[in-house]
């Protein structure tokens, strides 16, 4: 199992079960720094980019992140 999705996918939980954005943003912003932001794994980059998006406050920060 990919330790990183599974790390991503705890971040969604966080947001989308139990109302917790911030701690999804949090968690999220960890990781992107592990994977090495956009010079990480592909796959990391664009689910984990996909997934910050989802817990912006602002839409143009969802649009722009």
């Amino acid at each position: 199992m990919d330790e990183t999705l599974t790390r991503i996918n705890e971040g969604v939980q966080l947001h989308h079960q139990q109302g917790r954005r911030e701690a999804a943003r949090d968690l999220f912003a960890q990781v992107w720094e592990e994977i090495g932001g956009e010079r990480g794994d592909p796959l990391h980059v664009c689910v984990l980019a996909h997934s910050m998006a989802d817990v912006q406050d602002d839409v143009h920060e969802e649009q722009l992140g």
